[in-house]
């Protein structure tokens, strides 16, 4: 299975890079390959599914923000 994804891979990396072209899109490229800059603040990633969950996580994402940078 392993093999099959690799093959679907490099067979449709092109394809995705010609669509990066088209769209204009090639200056965030590196980010769609997992490639970003270096953070240097510490990072909370807080994941929130609907509306009531983020007022939940509001009082924690204010202390948060403070000290962290909040994804």
């Amino acid at each position: 299975m392993r093999f099959l994804y690799s093959l679907l891979s490099c067979v449709f990396l092109p394809l995705a890079l010609f669509k990066l072209a088209k769209n204009h899109n090639l200056r965030r490229a590196g980010e769609r390959f997992g490639f970003i800059k270096p953070i240097k603040n510490p990072v909370v990633w807080v994941h929130c599914v609907s509306m009531g969950e983020f007022l939940s996580a509001k009082v924690l994402i204010d202390s948060l923000l403070k000290n962290h940078q909040i994804l």
